[in-house]
């Protein structure tokens, strides 16, 4: 019998990602008005969300951002 430990990781579609990334980048920060074009946004996510953060560089690079590496 399978458990959740033991099955594979589901992702969700590319479109999704890059959707959300959108959504978050250019809607939810900086108070519901999205970044500003120069704006610096550090990403730190956790390993569950690696896969969206390719997306979220491309919409923060998108908005006329940088993204602050660690």
């Amino acid at each position: 019998t399978l458990s959740l430990h033991d099955a594979l990781p589901i992702f969700p579609p590319q479109e999704v990602l890059a959707n959300y990334a959108d959504l978050l980048v250019k809607f939810a920060l900086n108070d519901c008005r999205g970044i500003k074009p120069g704006d610096v946004v550090q990403l730190t996510v956790p390993d569950c969300a690696k896969p969206l953060l390719p997306e979220l560089m491309r919409a923060v690079y998108q908005s006329g951002g940088h993204v602050k590496q660690q």
